[in-house]
């Protein structure tokens, strides 16, 4: 060091790193890669230790996600159905902002588990078919598991007439807007 002052030292450093920022970045880089082990060691030391250092840590993935939750969302459904935002908006216009089995708005279905309609595909070939809204998807996929001879025999059982009794008034269920009936 040319300096033994220490406040001659650190404006030395200053210049030094201002005149030669790529190189100094590219060393610093080299470093970080070669001891890459040791930084997440410490970090994660630090992180168990440290109350302070994980609020702050918890704090700012919490600001991120809310600063970026559009943006994520987009990014989510890129990756997962590779379709773009734009994509999604003309399928959803095609459906006229509902889900394709209830007919629900999004408005609608803002109190169930997710507010937006979901991408539903077919899960043996990928292919896109529309957007539900998470209800009729899950009941889609876990229950009838896309198979169309299920959700026939299921429709085929919600119209018969057969009656086995009456369920006493107090115990029907609240009136709840069941999907529109279409004949085949």
């Amino acid at each position: 060091m040319p300096h033994k002052d220490l406040e001659k030292r650190k404006e030395y450093r200053k210049k030094y790193y201002e005149d030669n920022k790529e190189y100094c970045n590219t060393l610093k880089r080299k470093w970080e890669i070669e001891h890459k082990n040791e930084i997440n060691t410490k970090k994660r030391e630090k992180y168990a230790n440290d109350e302070q250092c994980r609020k702050k840590i918890i704090k700012a993935g919490k600001e991120h996600r809310l600063k970026n939750k559009e943006r994520d969302r987009w990014a989510r459904i890129k990756n997962k159905y590779n379709i773009t935002k734009e994509e999604w908006e003309r399928i959803y216009q095609d459906q006229n902002g509902k889900c394709f089995i209830c007919e629900r708005t999004e408005k609608q279905i803002k109190n169930s588990h997710s507010k937006y309609l979901a991408v539903d595909h077919e899960h043996n070939t990928g292919k896109i078919r529309g957007l539900l809204c998470t209800n009729c998807n899950r009941q889609l996929s876990a229950f009838l598991k896309d198979d169309p001879k299920i959700i026939l025999r299921v429709y085929e059982y919600l119209i018969r007439e057969t009656a086995y009794g009456i369920v006493p008034e107090k115990i029907k269920k609240i009136d709840r807007k069941m999907p529109k009936v279409v004949e085949i």
